[in-house]
């Protein structure tokens, strides 16, 4: 799980130069190994057709799960989906606590409780927040800002009204988005507000 502390509309590197032209090569290189060698690395048919299968068990089971998404004032709650709270003064940021959790079963306190599952490899629960505010604007994500991301099906960051709303009396919505390795949405919580007063 990570924070982004990036500038808003930050640019991500770009590619470019002769240390590309290297690593093509190389990756080319590395395909052609494989392409000659059959892909298989020794392994049988059946191997690959069960870890085939396995991936798009994993792929399918995704559909049915969702994710829950809470906040709360204190580390251990009271957990909800709405909440007001007094700015920080004197350059101290007041914080919060932000929870997701992508899972299958229904369960009375997800923030409380571990997923019991993974995720599909690749995939990454995004938290973004709206208006995008100091989060990272992401082409992916018109009107979001991104301020959070973990590659488990869990998700669990503190969070400050200086993240959240630069400092300013504002209304903040939250939302996590669960996007497999292409970076398409594949899931969406439910959203949280945080009201945030002088």
């Amino acid at each position: 799980m990570s924070l982004l502390r990036a500038s808003r509309n930050e640019a991500e590197p770009s590619v470019g130069g002769a240390g590309v032209s290297g690593i093509g090569l190389a990756v080319a290189l590395a395909l052609a190994a494989l392409v000659v060698s059959g892909c298989s690395g020794g392994k049988s048919d059946r191997e690959s057709e069960t870890t085939t299968g396995a991936a798009t068990a994993t792929a399918e089971r995704a559909g049915n799960a969702k994710i829950t998404l809470l906040e709360a004032a204190h580390t251990d709650g009271p957990w909800t989906r709405r909440l007001s709270l007094r700015l920080g003064r004197g350059g101290v940021p007041a914080q919060f606590y932000v929870c997701a959790v992508w899972t299958q079963r229904e369960v009375a306190e997800p923030c409380g409780t571990e997923p019991g599952g993974t995720l599909r490899a690749g995939s990454t629960l995004r938290l973004e927040q709206h208006p995008v505010g100091p989060g990272l604007e992401r082409a992916d994500s018109p009107g979001w800002g991104l301020v959070g991301t973990s590659e488990e099906p869990v998700l669990r960051i503190t969070l400050s009204d200086f993240v959240s709303a630069n400092n300013k009396p504002a209304t903040v919505t939250y939302r996590v988005t669960l996007r497999d390795p292409s970076g398409r949405v594949v899931a969406t919580s439910n959203t949280i507000t945080i009201a945030w007063h002088r």
